[in-house]
């Protein structure tokens, strides 16, 4: 049985640049769930996305994104097997075995958030 991992990429902070994980690595779980928690949006806008490492060039590609968040809201992203699809949202997809977070600010302006993820058996 494959048990669920908590974790935290970002405790809450105000944060005004671009915010990008280490690389990790997927040993065997099936999906993750990324939970952006914005507490104080001001003007600022975020990205958030889940990336794949790919293991030819050592790019990344996007494997789900969000649109643009720019207010105070708590926003799931979630990659699982059998997940519905939803624009922004959610991806029928497994976790890739080499992945990361990337919160990108749109712009320079100051937003209070937190961003914690649950690996999914």
């Amino acid at each position: 049985m494959a048990f669920n991992e908590d974790g935290v990429f970002l405790a809450s902070a105000a944060r005004t640049t671009t915010q990008t994980m280490a690389d990790q690595v997927n040993e065997n779980k099936s999906g993750i769930r990324v939970v952006v928690d914005i507490t104080s949006a001001g003007t600022g806008s975020i990205t958030a996305a889940i990336e794949a490492k790919d293991p030819a060039s050592g790019k990344y590609v996007t494997v789900l994104a969000s649109a643009a968040l720019v207010s105070n809201q708590t926003k799931t992203l979630l990659v699982y097997p059998g997940a519905a699809a939803v624009a922004n949202g959610s991806v029928n997809d497994r976790l890739p075995y080499k992945w990361r977070i990337v919160i990108t600010a749109n712009n320079a302006n100051s937003m209070t958030y937190s961003v914690g993820y649950q690996l999914l058996g």
